[in-house]
This record gives structure tokens, sequence and C-alpha cells, in this order.
């Protein structure tokens, strides 16, 4: 089970984007817990995660990322994002977490 903290500027878009990559994960047995939260509570969740992602709108938030937690740290392509890619966001999460 790969636990990802999705962080986000609290955007209705990224819940949607969770809900697809639940139900992607879910058909495909593919073991993940997802969760969406604002940048700015970052530091409340970070024991429970496996993975850092960020999403496109906030990639400028990589660096205070990486200097809060050591766990690895994803920006999600801008493509990706826009078109709902979950598929390829999550190849590119598990192959981070089997290198972390």
């Amino acid at each position: 089970m790969i636990n990802i903290l999705l962080c986000c500027s609290a955007s209705m878009f990224t819940s949607l984007f969770v809900q697809k990559t639940k139900e992607y994960a879910y058909k495909n047995n593919i073991g993940i817990n997802i969760q969406a939260i604002p940048f700015s509570n970052i530091n409340d969740h970070l024991e429970s995660a496996d993975i850092i992602a960020l999403v496109p709108q906030i990639r400028f938030q990589k660096e205070k990322a990486q200097e809060l937690t050591s766990k690895p740290v994803y920006v999600v392509d801008m493509g990706d994002y826009g078109t709902m890619n979950v598929e390829k966001v999550l190849a590119e999460i598990a192959k981070l977490a089997e290198n972390k």
C-alpha cells in the first residue's frame, strides 16, 4: 500500500482527480491510499505519507516540501493533471515508491 499525500491549493479539480485515481486503482487492484490536502496543512500529514505529490499549480512549493521531509516529492505533470491521466501518474509514483 502506497500512501500518497496530494497537496494542492484547495481546488475542486483536485477532488475529482483524487476520485478518478481511487477508481482506477480499485479497478486495477493497485494498493494506494490517496488524500488531498491544502499545502498549508502539509506538516499535519507528513508522518502518514510515503510520497508527497504536488499539483502543477503549486509546483513552486517543491523545494519547500523537500526541506520538510526526506520522503519523495513528485510534481504531477500539467498535461497529465489536466487530462486526468491517472494511469501515468500512478505508474510514476510507483517507481518513486520502489526507489525510496
